[in-house]
C-alpha cells in the first residue's frame, strides 16, 4: 500500500471581480500573489491561522488581513458576496466545486494541516489498523529523510 501526503491543503477562495481576475485564471496560487488582496482572517486561536501565520513568517510574507471571522462558513458567505478573499482548507470548500466560487490550491508556501489517528487507551488495534499505522510511519520516515 502506498500513501501520499496525509493532511488538508490550504486553498485560496477568490472573489469574482476585475481586481482578482489574474488569480481566478491561475491553476495554483502562491503567497506573493495574495499579499496585496483583502483577506478574511480566521480569528486568533483558530488552528488554521496558526499554520498560515507560521508559514508566511517563515517565507517573510505579510498578508493584508481585512476582516476577522470565527467560522469558515462566514468566510464562504463573505467571498460569495464579493466582500473579500479567504484562505481555507480544502475540506471547507470541496463541496462547493459547482457553486461558482473560485478556489485554487496554495503551493508556495505549501500549507498542510496534519491529520492524526487516534486509538483508545487499553484497546489493541486490529490488523488492518496496525498495517495502516505502519505504512504511515514508513511514509513519514521516508519524507523526513528526503528533507
Amino acid at each position: 500500500m502506498a500513501l501520499g501526503r496525509v493532511g488538508d491543503r490550504l486553498h485560496a477562495l477568490i472573489q469574482q471581480n476585475g481586481q482578482n481576475r489574474p488569480l481566478t485564471e491561475m491553476a495554483t496560487v502562491t503567497s506573493p500573489e495574495v499579499e496585496d488582496v483583502d483577506l478574511i482572517d480566521p480569528a486568533r486561536g483558530i488552528s488554521i491561522l496558526l499554520l498560515i501565520d507560521e508559514a508566511m513568517a517563515h517565507a517573510r510574507i505579510g498578508l493584508g488581513w481585512a476582516y476577522e471571522i470565527r467560522r469558515s462558513t462566514t468566510a464562504l458567505e463573505l467571498v460569495g458576496q464579493g466582500i473579500g478573499n479567504a484562505l481555507l482548507l480544502r475540506s471547507s470548500v470541496q463541496h462547493l466545486e459547482d457553486s461558482g466560487l473560485t478556489f485554487r490550491p496554495m503551493v508556495d508556501p505549501e500549507i498542510i494541516r496534519p491529520a492524526g489517528l487516534l486509538s483508545r487507551r487499553g484497546q489493541l488495534d486490529g490488523a488492518p489498523v496496525q498495517a495502516l499505522k505502519s505504512e504511515i510511519r514508513k511514509a513519514a520516515i521516508a519524507r523526513m529523510r528526503a528533507l
